[in-house]
């Protein structure tokens, strides 16, 4: 990141009578007065002056406190001067869900206060502010109150794609599939391409006319508000007036649940009160009459292996779930499939029984010794009560038939199980072996008899077995493509359709007998409708579906350039992007640097512009991606010597700076005209010695400050592994490299390491990223300040933080430094607002508007200072994708 001391914006001069203001000051007055009217309604002086006893007119504030008073409605506090209280965050009804959606990216969402005017001009007047947008950053700081700042809006017309873009760079799957009559449910996932966790979006598509049209069904919180991201529905089963889906977070062993009640609007249900423990694993989900019962195995250990059994869980209504009955009395090791017809459930899993054996003893010692072992195999149980109690069923083998059941079902006509088979006929060398899948059939889960063949050319497995009363259908894979076979009544199969290049992990069944398959052709999602007719599967192109895939777009860093200018990098459609700040406040994008690529930092010096990342290389293994640029419109990729990682990028008085990993040590690489790299020394011995890592680089203005983490010494035997501690390297031309004495952790703090630095002349601030040891799982933000230019370190208090706050971004600004960070439970995070004219005491700002508060999560990711403001980009989360933004305030 650059840390650079801001320039100053040289404002024109203003001439004192009101009438014949020119510069800044006189568009903000002239704006004003459009508005509200004469200067004395304004509060300001007017042109003449007046006498000590002259009285001005009441402005439209105080007219309007007047006429709320006379109605006895309280008056909603000003914000002039005063720093407005916590908001609580709305959250819409039912009903006015659509409203609220609508208002958002309008800027005019300020609950709590009243929307008054919107004028000519594009000067909307909201409560207590007046706030001008211009038809490019807007002139936020000319409206915005001196407690708080300026509203953000969205930036999709400004931080563009790439029209070139192949992909959408995210990575999509489909993971289950359900059908009941002409409705039918796919629900999947979208994830970051770059596999960040926590940002999962779990996606409901819903057909009510079998499969042939889609779309993105809602999903919210039991209140109403957007849902926590990070999840991924794995299971789904419904009809009957009630549908669940469940699935797991990104916290390990944690379990996530969905509710409907017509799979065409969901509900995340809390995490809290499930019966779902770390040590329990959900494999399979299927409806009965009754409600709803998964199956899955429990580990006493949470190791999974020698220790498991099977258990069941039951819900009338899927919301509310209790743990069944005790299954060891069955030696039932786990359970992998479920299927359910009526109230009658088969469920197949692994067992375990125990054999004592008289085993002969060798040498000299006669006689035999008794040897105890554990033999598992596979096995079917039957429950007739909705999984209250269940019984041991015996799937004979038939028809060449060998090895376990591949897949269950219910269908038309009761419950299907398919194992495969073959026949060999000929003898010696005309020997030929024939292979399929062989069917079963049960009309109630208890006796079964063989009932069909599946056979395609090439057979080699069945991957999915399907069925409600419409039908049966398989996907069985022969080849390089698996066939879709059809049945009324699991006797007689007739392929249909074949999916090619995919992997399919959903299968359903919908009226008429159409087969809808989910799964995952590369990185995007499948959902194709396969009919009876022999050809490829119809594929539903999720793009078409609104809100379905939305392209990967994200802002990571952001710098300032020259007088008014400044470059935003990121990726859209994961490749690398970079958007270039003209003096009118015009982004323009520039040809991507580099295909799927990300970049992380970019600084500006006097050769133009540096930008680091990385990039995938031919063997999938992430490498280093350093890319220049002379004016930020045309970029060209260099590399650095022995880079295994770029991750932050610096310019100052000894030239550009790079640093980041070199194998497991620390490295730092210097150019003087973004051609040549040098890679940095260690000053004193062990100063760049691993394990440990660079991760950002500052300028003082005349040296350099690295921070990172540094490896912890590994704890003794048997204990957790070690994390990372902060690390700080100083150097005065970018060369030799000096290791500082870092502060020590914030109490509580197990391990953490600094991502972050900014520097304002010799006064730094470092933001990281700790993890307690009560909590491996939640990463806790803290920062540190140094006034001596990164040699000595002391911990920097933030104001009003708490186990929920993260630190985003941070820059220096014409005031100080400004940080950002996002708090709150995920799914309803704000952005959270810190300034500091030394990086020493910190004060809270107010933050409120469209794109820093809201529903979902607002966050702002990249700042930096345009003379006296500040622009930053950020994004606006929901459960139908994210939305960049756009934001610029005076520095606070």
């Amino acid at each position: 990141m650059t840390a650079r001391t801001p320039e100053q914006d040289g404002a024109p001069p203003v001439a004192e009578d009101g009438d014949e203001l020119t510069g800044p000051l006189a568009s903000r007055r002239i704006r004003r007065r459009l508005t509200f009217g004469t200067p004395e309604a304004l509060g300001e002086e007017p042109a003449r002056p007046q006498g000590k006893r002259g009285k001005r007119p009441p402005s439209p504030w105080q007219r309007a406190q007047e006429a709320w008073e006379q109605a006895g409605v309280p008056w909603p506090p000003s914000t002039h001067g005063l720093q407005a209280p916590p908001r609580r965050k709305p959250v819409p009804a039912s009903s006015e869900r659509t409203a609220a959606a609508g208002r958002r990216g309008t800027g005019l969402r300020r609950p709590g206060h009243a929307a008054v005017a919107v004028a000519a001009g594009g000067v909307v007047a909201v409560a207590a502010g007046a706030y001008a947008v211009s038809a490019n950053e807007g002139d936020a700081g000319d409206a915005a109150p001196r407690s708080a700042v300026a509203a953000a809006k969205p930036a999709e017309g400004v931080f563009t794609l790439d029209p070139a873009a192949r992909t959408d760079g995210l990575v999509q799957n489909v993971a289950a599939v359900a059908a009941a009559g002409p409705t039918v449910v796919a629900t999947g996932t979208e994830t970051a391409g770059d596999g960040t966790p926590g940002r999962e979006r779990a996606e409901f598509l819903v057909s009510q006319d079998g499969g042939r049209s889609w779309r993105l069904a809602p999903v919210r919180a039991p209140d109403g508000a957007e849902p926590a991201p990070g999840a991924r529905p794995r299971m789904l089963a419904g009809g009957a007036g009630a549908w669940a889906a469940i699935g797991q977070t990104a916290v390990p062993g944690e379990a996530a649940l969905w509710t409907s009640v017509d799979g065409r609007e969901w509900t995340r249900e809390p995490g809290t009160g499930l019966p779902f423990g770390p040590n329990d694993r959900v494999n399979a989900l299927a409806r009965t009459s009754g409600g709803f019962v998964a199956a899955g195995v429990t580990s006493r250990s949470g190791r999974f292996t020698g220790d498991t059994r099977g258990v069941v869980w039951t819900s009338a209504e899927g919301r509310v779930w209790r743990r069944g009955a005790d299954l060891a009395p069955l030696g039932i090791a786990g359970l992998g499939g479920l299927a359910a017809s009526g109230d009658t459930l088969v469920a197949h899993g692994t067992h375990a029984r125990t054999v004592t054996k008289n085993v002969k003893r060798k040498g000299k010692k006669k006689g035999t010794r008794k040897v105890t072992t554990t033999v598992r195999g596979e096995g079917l149980w039957r429950s007739a009560d909705g999984g209250r109690t269940w019984a041991p069923v015996n799937v004979p083998h038939a028809q060449g038939s060998y090895g376990p059941v591949r897949s269950l079902a219910a269908g038309p006509g009761g419950f299907y199980a398919v194992r495969d088979g073959k026949t060999t006929t000929g003898r010696k060398k005309k020997r030929k072996t024939a292979r399929y899948g062989v069917v079963f059939g049960s009309r109630d889960g208890a006796a079964w008899a063989p009932a069909g063949r599946l056979s395609v050319p090439g057979y080699a497995r069945v991957e999915r077995l399907a069925g409600t009363p419409a039908g049966l259908a398989a996907i069985v894979r022969g080849g390089p493509a698996a066939t879709v076979l059809h049945s009324a009544d699991g006797r007689a199969w007739r392929p249909g359709a074949t999916v090619r290049g995919a992997a399919v992990s959903g299968l359903a069944v919908a009226g008429g007998g159409v087969a809808v398959a989910g799964g995952q052709r590369g990185q995007d999602g499948l959902l194709a409708v396969a009919g009876p007719a022999a050809g490829p599967a119809a594929p539903v192109d999720l793009t078409r579906i609104p809100g379905a895939v939305r392209p990967e777009r994200a802002v990571t860093a952001m710098a300032p350039g020259a007088p008014g200018t400044a470059m935003a990098v990121g990726s859209t459609g994961g490749s690398a992007a970079a958007w270039l700040r003209g003096g009118d406040g015009t982004w323009t994008r520039g040809p991507a640097p580099a295909p799927g690529a990300r970049l992380t930092a970019v600084a500006h010096g006097p050769h133009g512009w540096l930008a680091v990342g990385r990039a995938a290389a031919p063997n999938g293994t992430p490498g280093p991606l350093v890319t220049a640029s002379r004016d930020g419109r045309t970029w060209r990729r260099t590399g650095v010597p022995g880079g295994r990682a770029a991750s932050g990028a610096a310019s100052g008085p000894g030239g550009y700076v790079v640093v980041g990993q070199a194998g497991n040590a620390p490295a730092a690489w210097r150019s003087a005209d973004l051609a040549r790299w040098t890679r940095g020394a260690s000053a004193g011995r062990g100063d760049l010695a691993g394990p440990a890592a660079m991760r950002d680089v500052a300028s003082t203005g005349t040296a350099y400050v690295a921070v990172g983490g540094r490896q912890a010494a590994r704890p003794a035997k048997g204990g957790p592994p070690p994390g990372e501690l902060p690390a700080v390297w100083t150097s005065p031309d970018g060369q030799k490299w000096t290791a500082a004495a870092p502060p020590a952790l914030p109490a509580g703090l197990a391990s953490g390491a600094f991502g972050r630095v900014v520097a304002r002349g010799n006064a730094l601030v470092a933001l990281g990223s700790g993890r307690t040891a009560a909590a491996p799982g939640a990463p806790r933000a803290f920062a540190a300040q140094s006034a001596d230019g990164g040699r000595t370190w002391r911990p920097a208090t933030l104001p009003g933080t708490n186990a929920t706050t993260a630190l985003t971004a941070a820059t220096a600004t014409a005031k100080g430094f400004l940080l950002a960070g996002a708090e709150g439970a995920a799914g309803r995070q704000d952005v959270a607002l810190w300034a500091s004219p030394d990086g020493a005491a910190w004060r809270r700002v107010a933050a409120s508007g469209n794109g820093l508060d809201g529903p979902g999560d607002q966050r702002l990711t990249a700042l930096a200072p345009i003379g006296n403001d500040v622009v930053g980009a950020g994004v606006s989360a929901g459960h139908r994708g994210e939305t960049p933004t756009l934001w610029r305030t005076p520095a606070p």
